[in-house]
């Protein structure tokens, strides 16, 4: 289990089975959007404040990351279905705004689904998610 944690700008790592925390990862500014791949090898985290999308590599708990364009103030992401692309809103970006895609594979922005309007896109949805969480 993957948590995002915004007060310490890091992803807290959890045993499932104990909800105990195994371990950190430092991301971006202010993170808060957070999706893992069907196979669990990669998570996306979204950080607001510095526009910046982070790949944590969850065997090694590695991390790398994509720098979005000036204004953009990402807060969630949704990773397709195929986990070959992740989708990130644009939130309130000058001009028009929409929702970013990023090629999982080579970690780089592909371009913008533009809405043609000011709208400050702030969640998205790509899939329905694949475990339910029981307390």
């Amino acid at each position: 289990m993957y948590v995002t944690d915004r007060g310490l700008d890091v992803v807290h790592v959890l045993d499932a089975a104990t909800l105990e925390v195994q371990a950190t990862v430092s991301v971006g500014n202010d993170p808060w959007g957070i999706d893992i791949t069907s196979d669990g090898a990669l998570v996306v985290v979204a950080c607001e404040d510095d526009r910046t999308v982070h790949f944590i590599d969850t065997a090694a708990l590695t991390t790398t990351s994509l720098v979005l364009p000036a204004g953009a103030l990402p807060r969630d992401v949704d990773i397709s279905a195929d986990d070959t692309r992740a989708y990130v809103p644009s939130g309130d970006l000058p001009g028009n705004d929409g929702v970013f895609e990023i090629d999982l594979a080579t970690k780089s922005l592909t371009g913008l689904i533009d809405f043609g309007i000011s709208a400050n896109t702030n969640v998205v949805a790509v899939k329905p998610q694949p475990v339910a969480c029981e307390p």
